[in-house]
């Protein structure tokens, strides 16, 4: 059956100061067992699907309500953020950067100045949709919507009109959406690497001949970086798919890895994950995903800053690394690291420790990405950029994860993660420190 559980999208004190009857959003988890009604369900295999409904369907959930809830919001931003990005990703917003929503969120992350960075990144994406022709008719209308909101920040919301009323009149070609070579390059097989959609996306392919890679032209300190892909479907035993940062120095290089173990027809695919810190790694956990990564693109983050290093799925926290350094581990923090993928051949061990092999007949396999994003700090000024504290991925919303986003985290600990390092007695006796305090 499936379990839910009810989140409030509005406030229950502006609910009650508006009479407004609160409408509800859902986690909804299955689960094998008909007769469960715990919290968070505790079989291996069970799944998730977060706010299942078609909700753009739902006549109650209209652009008025992710208004209020916004306003609701108004002193974190950070939540009136995460909420804005829901509600667009599940279509909730036929205009989602000329909207009541988007004016709002707008003047909201303008206020705060850990947040500002993040309210010019809305405003750089209005700017290249408002260059679409269709869109230029309505400039005088969004300054009409602009300047009606929140008298008690006229002066931001007159900055932010004159940004994108200014911008709109640049030529296209200055806001061209980022293409793949752009920020990558090719650096393995480069025949087997295709630029799809206008160099907007690619494919990268393994056959017997060989696998395929990329790599970032920069390097960065700190920041957050992600990308979406599709991973390769049906018989993919032996393949992995990587997506990681990694300083490249050798024997005191610093990585952050994500790591897409194939499988078999059938079997779940695992994610693994893996720190190195100085040179010292062995730090690995895999994940069962509780979806079918290669029907679909999923979005796969990494959130780099002081405080941790929080690998996420769709939004879903499913690793976090603390910085323990008080205990004497290293932490990654002073090397900058490129971002890196590879598509390539790995059935020595990456299906159920190399058991399975992998199944050439089904060549050659293929996997896509898409939506590129990197934001942090590029060398060679990287150390200066990532000491500045004002940066917004250093903000006081990053340092730890929300209520929310901590229980989706447990969610996956509980009933999707297949191995820990911190509790593999036969590597590791004695528990490592780090694990002592969770990671």
């Amino acid at each position: 059956m499936r379990t839910r559980f009810p989140l409030p999208l509005i406030s229950p004190v502006l609910a009650r100061s508006r009479s407004i009857k609160q409408p509800h959003l859902s986690f909804s988890f299955s689960n094998d067992n008909p007769s469960s009604q715990q919290q968070i369900p505790n079989k291996p295999n069970s799944k998730i699907q977060f706010f299942e409904k078609p909700i753009s369907q739902d006549p109650i959930l209209t652009q008025s309500h992710v208004t209020e809830v916004i306003l609701s919001h108004k002193n974190h931003p950070k939540l009136a953020l995460d909420h804005f990005k829901w509600a667009t990703r599940k279509g909730i917003m036929s205009d989602k950067t000329t909207g009541d929503p988007f004016l709002v969120l707008i003047h909201s992350l303008m206020c705060s100045e850990e947040h500002f960075g993040a309210a010019k990144k809305l405003i750089s994406k209005c700017v290249s949709e408002c260059l679409d022709p269709g869109q230029r008719q309505h400039s005088s209308f969004l300054y009409i919507k602009m300047t009606y909101s929140l008298s008690i920040l006229r002066t931001h919301v007159l900055v932010t009109l004159f940004l994108i009323g200014f911008a709109t009149l640049l030529p296209v070609t200055n806001t061209k959406p980022t293409t793949f070579l752009q920020d990558f390059r090719i650096t393995w097989s480069d025949s087997h690497i295709k630029q799809l959609d206008g160099g907007k996306g690619i494919q990268l392919l393994l056959d017997q001949n060989s696998g395929c890679g990329f790599a970032s032209k920069n390097k960065y300190l700190f920041g957050h970086v992600s990308m979406k892909i599709k991973l390769i479907p049906g018989d993919s035993a032996g393949t992995v798919t990587a997506f990681y940062m990694n300083s490249d120095t050798d024997q005191i290089r610093d990585e952050l890895d994500f790591e897409f173990l194939g499988n078999r027809t059938g079997q779940p695919y695992s994610v693994q994950t893996n720190v190195y810190a100085r040179g010292k790694g062995d730090k690995e956990q895999r994940v069962n995903l509780w979806f079918d990564p290669a029907a679909d693109f999923h979005l796969y983050s990494i959130l780099w800053n002081h405080q941790h290093v929080v690998f996420s799925v769709d939004e879903v926290p499913i690793r976090v690394y603390k910085n323990n350094e008080a205990k004497g581990i290293h932490f990654p923090k002073s090397q900058p690291m490129g971002i890196y993928s590879t598509l390539w051949e790995a059935d020595d061990w990456a299906t159920r420790g190399g058991l399975e092999k992998i199944d050439w007949s089904q060549a050659p396999f293929y996997a896509y990405y898409k939506d590129f994003d990197i934001e942090g700090c590029t060398t060679p000024e990287a150390s200066a950029c990532a000491s500045n504290l004002a940066n917004w991925w250093e903000g006081t919303g990053y340092q730890r994860l929300d209520a929310v986003a901590a229980r989706r985290y447990h969610w996956v600990r509980m009933n999707h993660m297949v191995y820990d390092y911190c509790t593999d007695k036969q590597r590791n006796p004695v528990t490592p420190p780090e694990c002592l305090d969770g990671v």
